[in-house]
């Protein structure tokens, strides 16, 4: 007898429905997969045969042939464990499904089993259970530790199961299964840095409210110790926290790591802060099945690249696609994974590579040879990817400045939320705006224009460049609630592109 059973294959930050076939056949006792299973699910087999032992049933004392379909596409991991076993059980004619499970076609069972028969917390339930609804799968099965996240999906019931006994005794119709109850407490964690707590640096400060309001990308330069990193832990402060839909759509990517977003994060906006000797690898995703890397876990929220030129000139590169097309396709292995990366880059850097250069009270000790190579570093093209720089120096006034209260981060947080409320009435952010977009919602009076004009041929500015100096001065337009562009928006849009690094 033949049975066949649906699970689901993590794919990124999606699935892939599998389709689990087992044939009993005469012949000597053993399991065999077929259907490119990778090591992990090839030694499910011994799993599986004590699970069933230890659940009260038996291994049948034949030849099992369990196929695992499409058979193109690489299986991995331990998942499939369930279905696997409940199909043997099944087609052995030890467990008889009741009326309700007759028809199993648009049912999943997911997850791993122990030795004894339990079931294992398993990874990416979140983007597996979306997948399944995708596949007009009403059901999925899948461990209790799991369910709660399954639960959060609309239009699909997520049964939680403890163990493979527990699931026999629901298709046997002998106990109800319990469906999923989503009990996410959403919360707001406070910033560890405040605004206010940074003493001068008034420009850089203005500087991350416009990237933060137009979601634009900044280069931070100065010295060591100016602030530059404490700047960038601050700017999630000022942030709008995440929707219910882009909570989802965090929470999907999270998932496929292991990680309940909204339980560890709240609403707050995620920050990936990587190390300059990160491997491409852990930038773009890695894995059989692609998991999704630093970059994909920073989409809705800020990456944060410190001592920019120090990282691999291949993490930089990487960056290219997912800054310009918000989007960050990878192949591997014959198949084509795609992650969202739609967040705010922030690049941090010393002037050169004493850290002196342009310092009125430290000589800088670089020749310029150095100076030179340092700063190309960077990539020119990733430098003409970003918005916004900023010179940052040190603050004389640190000390002893009690008199001047900064602004709070919720005071700045307020103005940026009603900035990006008027750009979400006309239909998207200011970073997403395209020529048209611009002609449209941008206007220039002649004033301006004049202005725009001079900077582009002073400066050299690519037609890239242009347009991001353009997106910038409707931010800040925005930010002062006009609807027209003036003089004033356009000179402060360009003062943070006076450097020839551009």
């Amino acid at each position: 007898m033949v049975c066949q059973l649906n699970s689901i294959e993590t794919y990124g930050v999606s699935g892939i429905l599998v389709k689990v076939e087992v044939d009993i056949q005469p012949g000597l006792p053993a399991i065999y997969i077929v259907g490119l299973a990778d090591r992990a699910l090839q030694e499910s087999k011994l799993r599986i045969a004590s699970a069933i032992k230890n659940s009260g049933y038996k291994m049948p004392l034949q030849k099992i042939v369990v196929n695992l379909a499409p058979a193109y596409i690489y299986k991995s991991g331990t998942t499939h464990d369930l279905a696997i076993a409940l199909a043997i059980l099944i087609a052995s004619k030890q467990v008889i499904p009741d009326t309700h499970f007759v028809d199993m076609s648009h049912k999943v069972f997911w997850g791993e089993l122990t030795l004894k028969g339990n079931l294992e917390k398993g990874v990416g339930v979140l983007p597996i259970t979306a997948s399944a609804k995708a596949y007009k799968i009403n059901e999925i099965y899948l461990p209790a530790i799991n369910a709660y996240e399954a639960g959060k999906v609309a239009g699909i019931n997520a049964f939680s199961i403890t163990s493979l006994n527990e699931l026999i005794n629901i298709i046997t119709g002998k106990r109800k299964a319990v469906k999923a109850v989503v009990q996410d407490v959403l919360f707001y964690i406070k910033p560890y840095i405040d605004f206010s707590e940074i003493t001068g640096q008034e420009i850089a400060k203005r500087a991350l409210e416009i990237g933060a309001a137009g979601g634009h990308n900044i280069l931070l330069e100065g010295p060591p110790g100016v602030g530059k990193t404490m700047l960038c832990k601050a700017l999630t402060g000022i942030l709008p926290q995440l929707n219910e839909s882009e909570l989802f759509e965090i929470s999907k990517i999270y998932s496929a790591v292991g990680i309940n977003y909204p339980e560890k994060y709240g609403t707050n906006r995620p920050m990936q802060n990587p190390h300059h000797s990160s491997s491409i690898a852990s930038l773009v995703g890695g894995g059989y099945n692609m998991k999704p890397g630093i970059i994909a876990l920073s989409h809705l929220g800020v990456l944060f690249f410190d001592e920019c030129n120090l990282f691999r000139i291949n993490a930089l590169e990487a960056l290219l696609e997912p800054l310009e097309e918000r989007s960050l396709r990878v192949s591997k292995y014959g198949k084509t994974y795609e992650f969202a990366t739609d967040f705010i880059f922030i690049a941090a850097t010393n002037p050169c590579l004493c850290g002196n250069l342009g310092s009125t009270s430290q000589l800088c000790t670089c020749s310029t040879a150095q100076i030179l190579n340092y700063k190309r570093k960077i990539p020119k093209a990733l430098l003409n990817r970003l918005d916004i720089k900023v010179n940052l120096n040190v603050n004389a006034d640190f000390i002893g400045n009690n008199d001047i209260k900064a602004e709070s981060s919720m005071v700045i947080a307020k103005r940026v939320e009603k900035a990006r409320v008027r750009q979400l009435s006309r239909g998207k952010l200011n970073c997403h705006l395209n020529l048209q977009d611009l002609h449209k919602f941008a206007k220039l009076n002649q004033p301006s224009l004049f202005k725009m004009k001079q900077a582009i041929l002073k400066l050299q500015l690519s037609e890239r460049a242009q347009l991001r100096l353009w997106r910038v001065a409707r931010t800040i337009a925005d930010l002062d609630a006009q609807e027209e562009i003036d003089v004033n928006h356009i000179t402060e849009a360009v003062c943070y592109r006076l450097e020839g690094l551009f």
